[in-house]
């Protein structure tokens, strides 16, 4: 499945087709590649899980951004030689503007 993913990306990017019609060339009628689509086309599923995902991104970008800007959470993440992660707990600091 993520070699199939990876490779319509992959032709995504450097066809000149509109993705649509990429999937339209390659999709049998009631093939299984089209059931597939015809799920996510049903009433824009595909559509509204990417608006969704990205406004979920979003708002928890903005509650990071705000913790930062109150010096909440600022910590250091690294990887120790045992591949455990350390947490490094930088204290607050007033950013400095430019």
């Amino acid at each position: 499945a993520l070699a199939m993913v990876d490779g319509a990306a992959a032709l995504a990017a450097r066809s000149p087709l509109a993705p649509g019609e990429l999937a339209r060339r390659v999709a049998s009628p009631g093939g299984t590649t089209q059931a597939g689509l015809d799920v996510l086309d049903q009433g824009d599923a595909l559509a509204r899980l990417v608006m969704a995902t990205l406004a979920a991104a979003a708002e928890r970008s903005a509650e990071m951004a705000a913790a930062t800007r109150r010096g909440i959470g600022r910590t250091l993440s690294c990887f120790d030689e045992a591949d455990e992660e350390v947490v490094i707990p930088c204290g607050n600091f007033t950013p400095q503007s430019d």
